[in-house]
């Protein structure tokens, strides 16, 4: 498995992914654009070498890079 390394705002988006929300939800919680979250959301995908928001959180969880309550 090839090291990962996610910068603090990636690491934030990705929470916010897990949680279920919509790139506009994003950028409105973090204050940024959702220009800014869609740049965030295309370095997480080629870091993670996932295609699409189910990859995500199934590397996310499987990497534990977040943690889901009540697991």
């Amino acid at each position: 498995m090839k090291s990962l390394h996610l910068t603090r705002r990636e690491h934030q988006v990705l929470v916010l992914i897990v949680e279920g929300l919509s790139t506009p939800e994003i950028a409105a919680r973090l204050g940024i654009s959702p220009d800014t979250v869609n740049q965030h959301r295309s370095q997480i995908h080629r870091k993670l070498n996932v295609n699409n928001v189910a990859g995500v959180v199934r590397e996310a969880i499987v990497q534990k890079l977040v943690t889901i309550d009540g697991y």
